[in-house]
Formats: structure tokens, sequence, C-alpha cells
């Protein structure tokens, strides 16, 4: 992997107000969750979706002529993913890290993309949630679809949460 695509992804990064003001929220959720841990879990989340958003917003032009400068997003974006799972699990533990990271795998991140992006949920297959729980068993995935799994992750979550708070107590 070209090591100049890397730079090239963080500076298009850093570059962005809009990102750098989400980043921002996002932190101070987090640093509410010191109180109230499952807030570290939403802001993790964002932070995630916000990277996600600005990062994609900028490779994709370059998605057809410069595959290793998204490669390189993409490698970028998990490298992250993992640094937030480990950083909410050593602050938080496991069950807040373990519950955002279950509202990404189901499709969470990806409507709260749309929803900050104020893009409208398209319209046709959302192809690249082929990896998440329902998209394993059925392929490409409809909006009603990724709307009720991401629901459904998030309830789960929830739930994990509020049983975790209370077998600790």
């Amino acid at each position: 992997m070209d090591k100049s695509n890397i730079t090239s992804v963080l500076n298009i990064l850093w570059g962005r107000r809009k990102f750098v003001l989400w980043m921002s929220a996002a932190v101070v959720l987090i640093g509410v969750g010191f109180w109230f841990s499952p807030v570290a879990g939403a802001g993790a989340l964002i932070l995630f979706t916000m990277y996600d958003l600005v990062g994609w917003e900028a490779v994709s032009p370059y998605y057809g002529s410069d595959r290793n400068l998204v490669m390189s997003y993409r490698v970028l974006q998990h490298v992250f993913l993992l640094a937030l799972v480990a950083l909410t699990w050593g602050l938080f533990g496991w069950m807040v890290a373990a519950a955002w990271l279950l509202v990404w795998w189901f499709g969470g991140a990806d409507l709260l993309y749309y929803w900050i992006g104020r893009y409208p949920l398209p319209r046709t297959s959302w192809t690249w949630l082929r990896w998440t729980p329902y998209g394993i068993v059925k392929g490409n995935l409809s909006t009603p679809d990724v709307l009720s799994q991401a629901g459904v992750g998030l309830l789960v979550a929830i739930v994990g949460l509020i049983l975790g708070r209370k077998r600790r107590k």
C-alpha cells in the first residue's frame, strides 16, 4: 500500500470543518460517558460515522480512477474502528464497546451516515451491507430491511446495556 495514499486521505479528512465539528461533539459525548457510560457508545458511533461520512465524500470521486486511494481509506477506516472499540472497551468496559459495535454491524452507522449527511435513503439495494447479519442471509438489502435490522440491533444493544448494568450492581 502506497504511503502517500494514506497521507492524502488523512489530509483530506482534517481539512473538513464539518468533520471537526461533529468529531468534537462525539468527543463531548464520550466525555459525558464517564458519568453515564452508554452515552460514550453513542459518541463512539457518531465519531466513526463522521469519519466515514467525510472520508467517503472525499475519496468516492476517485472510486473508478484510483482504487488504491479508496483501499487506503478503507484500511484507515477499519484501523479507526478498531481503535474506537479498544478505547471504549478500555474506558467503559466490554459491554459499551460491544453495544455500539453491534449497532454498527446491524447497519445503524449507515443510517446515521445518511441522517447526519442529510442524504435521502437509497431507493435501490444497499449492496454494501451484505456483511451485516440479515445481509449474510438475504444478500442485497432494501431500505425497509436495513431499517428493521438497525432497529433490532439498537434494541438488542439497549437491552444488553440495561441487563449488564443490573447484573453489575
